[in-house]
């Protein structure tokens, strides 16, 4: 199995499992469910440095900048097109009522605005607080989010020694 596809299935496991407590404690639209995802997102990171760091073991003197922030970026765009499918059927038949919880907030919140920009912002709304919103915003974040992180895991990874080359000509 390839290294990207092992650690993006570890990290999506651990998501999986993470919500799925939340959900069954019915934490998914309390504080406590928020403070699991920031736990969850947290580990994930130990993870993809892992995976990173696996990658650079398997041949050293041939982990270079861009080999890591690849590995990285290959581990992060698996683990959010799987996650993204996943968080989908959460949010549409699993747990549909956090789609409800997370619309009756944004409309609390939309009170003081005027009747026309209502209007128009509960259309947007609409689309983004939903499983498809949900899916997709899913799927940019973690892909996203896992590029910039790379960026910063892979120079740290390739700097703890094991390397044979010392520099790399960019």
């Amino acid at each position: 199995m390839k290294n990207f596809v092992k650690w993006g299935i570890y990290i999506v496991a651990l998501q999986v499992v993470f919500l799925l407590i939340g959900y069954f404690a019915g934490w998914t639209t309390e504080p406590m469910g928020k403070t699991m995802s920031w736990i969850s997102q947290g580990l994930s990171l130990v993870l993809l440095f892992m995976g990173i760091r696996e990658k650079k073991m398997q041949d050293p003197s041939d982990f270079t900048f861009g080999r890591g922030w690849v590995e990285g970026t290959l581990i992060s765009l698996f683990a959010a097109v799987v996650f993204a499918i996943f968080f989908y059927i959460f949010t549409d038949m699993i747990n549909p009522e956090m789609i409800d919880a997370v619309r009756a907030e944004a409309n609390k919140n939309m009170g003081a605005m005027p009747k026309e920009q209502l209007e128009q912002a509960k259309k947007m709304m609409d689309f983004f607080i939903s499983p498809a919103g949900f899916a997709i915003s899913t799927l940019f974040m973690y892909s996203i989010g896992g590029m910039i992180v790379s960026l910063i895991f892979t120079p740290i990874i390739r700097s703890m020694g094991g390397n044979s080359v010392q520099s790399e000509n960019v």
